[in-house]
């Protein structure tokens, strides 16, 4: 779940006298969550992106580290029976540990008048055990809502996971709904992209995996090896970007041959001689001639 880098600070500041009479934090964000998350297009057709359910069936992330206490050992080059006001000086250290405790409240006597007694701070303090994990399962529901993720999630193959998108319902328009040059789907438009979905795929997409999508996926795409022209089935490419580059290498085998249709259709009006067949006398132009009285081409 692409929950890293959990790194921060817990600050302690001197007081004035350098020393930590009244040594308050000042800023703290251990534990600190980080929910960036990037979805590899290149990797995402046909795979699982996220395996935790986008709804409330699955429980929250286990609370595993939920007992935190914080204690402090003040020691001195030459040892004393206190660590209490100024008597921490630049020769002294300071030892923080953290050791398991459950329910430990946060202190609230200043540093000096708890020399003897461990300092605590609550789970909530370094956000581990209570906040943390609410944090957590928000991070991971917004991550899921987020437009990379959902676009990884879904699959050209199920209807239903295109069915509704903004995107593919403007394409039906654009192609289905005799409105090519549309930019954007209208309100008005909703009867007529809804009509042309169930004029071209059944009623609720019924016949869209079993015709459409199957015959698609059975195309033969050209592929090269270097010699000579090899083809292999859509169904076979499991990658958005081997996928695109299959269409685009359609597009342009037909765009090529439909240019070479064009040239060849050219070159034989061109090389055509005028038919003088019904033609007589004067009538006869271009190739056509008169020889002996007859009409010759």
């Amino acid at each position: 779940h692409y929950i890293s880098k959990s790194t921060g600070i817990y600050h302690l500041t001197w007081s004035s006298g350098a020393n930590f009479n009244n040594a308050a934090k000042t800023a703290q964000n251990v534990a600190e969550l980080k929910t960036d998350i990037a979805c590899s297009e290149q990797q995402t057709e046909d795979k699982d992106a996220n395996d935790r359910d986008d709804t409330n069936r699955q429980p929250d992330i286990p609370d595993l580290l939920n007992k935190v206490h914080l204690t402090n050992d003040c020691l001195q080059t030459n040892p004393s029976t206190n660590c209490g006001a100024n008597d921490v000086t630049s020769s002294t250290q300071l030892k923080f540990s953290l050791t398991l405790t459950q329910g430990a409240t946060a202190a609230t006597e200043r540093f000096a008048a708890a020399w003897g007694t461990p300092l605590k701070v609550t789970a909530a303090d370094f956000k581990l055990a209570t906040e943390a994990i609410a944090d957590a399962n928000a991070a991971l529901q917004k991550a899921k809502e987020a437009p990379a993720v959902i676009a990884c999630n879904k699959r050209l193959v199920n209807y239903g996971d295109i069915a509704s998108t903004s995107d593919y319902r403007l394409f039906v328009l654009k192609v289905l709904g005799g409105k090519p040059m549309a930019e954007k789907n209208e309100a008005a438009d909703a009867a007529l992209i809804d009509t042309a979905i169930e004029q071209a795929y059944g009623k609720a997409g019924a016949t869209y995996a079993t015709e459409y999508w199957k015959e698609v996926e059975a195309t033969q795409v050209p592929k090269g090896d270097g010699k000579s022209e090899i083809t292999e089935e859509v169904k076979k490419l499991q990658t958005t970007a081997s996928r695109g580059a299959a269409l685009a290498r359609i597009f342009l085998k037909t765009q090529v041959q439909k240019q070479e249709q064009e040239k060849e259709s050219k070159k034989v009006d061109e090389t055509k001689s005028p038919d003088c067949s019904s033609k007589k006398g004067i009538e006869c132009t271009g190739d056509c001639g008169l020889e002996g009285g007859n009409l010759q081409t």
